[in-house]
C-alpha cells in the first residue's frame, strides 16, 4: 500500500461527490487508508447540505452527474464566500483539452482521470490538502499577529513616556501620542 505523510494530514476532511457507488467505494478506501475523514454525496444537492454542516478541506467532484453537472456545482461553490476557498479536484473520464480547460475556468484546481490509479489519487489529494493546511495555518497566524499588534499598539499608545522608532537614517518612523506634549503630532 502506498502511503504518503499519513500523520501530516490525518483527520483532514474530503468530500467525494460522485453518482457511481463503485467510484465512491474505491476513492473512499484509498483516502481512508491515508487517515483522512471521508464524506460522500451521490449528487450536488446532497453535497451542498454536507458542506453547510461540515466544511471539507477538499472536494473530489465528478463532472458527469444527474440534476447538476460538476461544472455547474463548482461554479456555485466558487461564487460563494463560504466555499470559494475549498479546493476542487474533478473526477472524470473526459480528459480532452476542452473539458480540462473548462474545469479550470470554473475553478477546479486539478483533475483525476478514470480509471483511478491509487498513487495518483493519493499524490493529487495530498498535494492539495498540504496546500490547504498551510493556507489555514497562515490565516491563523495572520489573525494572531493582527491581535498581537492591536494589543501592543494599545499598550504603546497608553504609555505616558515617549516611545519612538527610528529607521537606519535616524528618521522617526513611529511615535506614540506622548510626542504631542512636545508640540509634535505623532503622525
Amino acid at each position: 500500500m502506498f502511503k504518503q505523510n499519513e500523520n501530516d494530514l490525518s483527520g483532514m476532511k474530503v468530500l467525494i461527490v460522485d453518482d457511481t457507488p463503485a467510484n465512491i467505494d474505491l476513492l473512499g478506501h484509498i483516502l481512508k487508508n491515508q487517515g483522512l475523514s471521508i464524506s460522500v454525496a451521490l449528487r450536488a444537492k446532497l453535497a451542498q447540505e454536507i458542506i453547510e454542516k461540515d466544511k471539507p478541506d477538499l472536494i473530489l467532484l465528478d463532472i458527469l452527474m444527474p440534476e447538476m453537472d460538476g461544472y455547474q456545482f463548482c461554479e456555485i461553490l466558487k461564487s460563494n464566500d463560504q466555499t470559494k476557498d475549498i479546493p476542487v479536484i474533478f473526477l472524470t473520464a473526459l480528459s480532452d483539452s476542452e473539458n480540462v480547460v473548462k474545469g479550470f475556468q470554473v475553478g477546479a484546481i486539478d483533475y483525476i482521470t478514470k480509471p483511478f490509479k491509487e498513487e495518483e489519487v493519493i499524490c493529487r489529494a495530498n498535494s492539495q490538502l498540504k496546500l490547504k493546511k498551510t493556507q489555514n495555518e497562515l490565516a491563523k497566524k495572520q489573525k494572531e499577529l493582527a491581535q498581537s499588534e492591536k494589543l501592543h499598539r494599545s499598550i504603546v499608545e497608553k504609555v505616558p513616556e515617549l516611545i519612538f522608532q527610528l529607521d537606519p537614517d535616524r528618521n522617526i518612523i513611529f511615535a506614540n501620542h506622548a510626542f504631542s506634549r512636545l508640540g509634535f503630532e505623532p503622525d
